[in-house]
């Protein structure tokens, strides 16, 4: 059911009209986290943009989809409600994970009754979570919100016009691996050279 009503208002929205409302789309700055690391997570946000004298919006739907920049290590795993002030918390079917290569993810999410965000209002749209393979190189890779796969849909089945600010995810790598230690040929020939220069002393 939940696809079906999301498939409709993505269909409509190639037949109608963009609604005018401004609307941003954000990830955040995540990091650092460390190489081999598992469950790290970041907020996906929805801010309403849009100038006085609007004072709210209707969201009915969306369909989102980040990737990672580059050969990062990072694995997305799934996406969830638990983020803070979720866009349809108790008020949806569920979040639907559509199956993405490991550097992607894309998901979507239907309110049973639309949702009004006020001007300046920031809502979540999931959180999503990843890990981070022992063999990552250190580095800041951004996180893009793909938008040929990213759509807001508002009560009138139009898409919704939004803008996009990317956040990133920082890896570092615990290069902490021990001195290595003299082999035990060199050991013995220092302890012999000691021995040697007390027996002369003697």
């Amino acid at each position: 059911m939940h696809r079906i009503i999301l498939a409709a208002s993505l269909l409509l929205c190639l037949f109608s009209g963009s609604a005018q409302a401004g609307f941003q789309i954000q990830t955040p700055i995540v990091g650092p986290v460390v190489a081999g690391s598992t469950g790290n997570f970041f907020d996906v946000v929805l801010t309403n943009t849009a100038d006085a004298p609007v004072q709210n919006y209707q969201l009915l739907a969306y369909d989102i989809r980040i990737g990672i920049a580059g050969l990062s290590g990072v694995t997305f795993t799934s996406v969830n409600e638990a983020s803070t002030n979720y866009a349809f918390a108790g008020n949806n079917f569920e979040i639907l994970v559509t199956p993405s290569p490991a550097s992607t993810i894309s998901w979507n999410d239907t309110a049973i009754i639309e949702v009004p965000i006020a001007t300046g209002e920031s809502v979540t749209l999931g959180r999503v979570f990843f890990d981070v393979s022992n063999s990552a190189t250190a580095g800041t890779y951004e996180l893009s919100i793909q938008t040929p796969f990213t759509n807001l849909v508002d009560e009138t089945f139009s898409p919704v016009d939004y803008t996009t600010a990317n956040g990133s995810v920082e890896i570092t790598t615990n290069n902490t691996n021990p001195v290595p230690l003299p082999s035990s040929f060199l050991l013995s020939l220092i302890g012999a050279v000691c021995g040697l220069i007390v027996y002369r002393m003697v």
